[in-house]
């Protein structure tokens, strides 16, 4: 991808999506990268299993909406693809498209390489704070009918926006462009995980993004008017997250709130 940075290069340097890599059992993470996992780890020691039900909880919502026949896909704040990311959950339908979105160039260079080949799919650097630069895109265009259903994919990221950016506007803006059917699927870490997120703010905020815990009235108005699938705005645990995966205890599940939702 013109313009953006060598995935290998400035490896000395720990890196956010790296470190993310390693906490969901990936291969593209270097010794700095995980050093500064474990530091996180010894903060919020339940982190790598929320971290990985959230991936489950994406590939649920995946599976949702192709079972509802969409076929389009908008990841926003993709991070690094691996193994379970959209495009293999998809691979089956001959016809689906799916853009991934994130804003470091670094994830971006190794997403749009390694995505070389495979039809359908492109990975684009652009910043999810601003929609307009997302669906102009020429990659967004050309993949993305809007006239069709799409399924857009907010998984662990909101909370990355501060108040200032108002999430929730960001949301409707997306919103906006999506026709009857559509499908948004989103997570979101609760004011329950304050402390270590205090915490984390300090210690690696720089690195990592500094995140802001929000509750259930501030997520509400986000996705009203949606048609919600049960159980609605409900905690990790709550959902029926794949068979077959281990995802410990649910009790550090239940201070993140998850949502699937369809356009009227």
């Amino acid at each position: 991808m013109a313009g953006q940075s060598d995935p290998t290069a400035d490896l000395a340097r720990a890196n956010a999506a790296r470190v993310h890599d390693w906490l969901l059992g990936g291969s593209f993470n270097t010794p700095i990268d995980r050093v500064v996992a474990a530091q996180i780890e010894s903060i919020w020691p339940s982190l790598r299993q929320i971290l990985r039900a959230s991936r489950a909880f994406l590939g649920l919502a995946v599976e949702h909406m192709l079972e509802r026949g969409v076929r389009q896909f908008v990841e926003l704040g993709a991070g690094l693809p691996m193994s379970g990311h959209v495009h293999h959950l998809v691979r089956d339908q001959d016809e689906a498209t799916v853009v991934y979105v994130d804003k470091d160039p670094v994830v971006a260079a190794h997403g749009d390489s390694a995505l070389r080949g495979i039809p359908g799919t492109a990975y684009i650097q652009a910043d999810i704070a601003a929609p307009q630069e997302v669906l102009a895109h020429e990659a967004t265009r050309r993949l993305i009918d809007f006239e069709r259903p799409v399924g857009v994919l907010m998984i662990e990221i909101l909370h990355l926006l501060p108040d200032q950016a108002r999430p929730g506007s960001l949301v409707n803006s997306y919103r906006e462009c999506l026709c009857a059917g559509s499908g948004i699927a989103l997570s979101h870490v609760t004011s329950e995980w304050a402390p270590q997120i205090e915490l984390l703010n300090t210690v690696h905020g720089d690195l990592l993004g500094r995140a802001t815990p929000r509750d259930r009235p501030d997520l509400i108005p986000w996705i009203s008017g949606l048609s919600l699938v049960e159980p609605g705005l409900a905690s990790l645990s709550d959902w029926p997250l794949p068979h077959g995966e281990d995802h410990g205890q649910t009790e550090p599940l239940r201070n993140t709130l998850a949502a699937i939702g369809y356009t009227p």
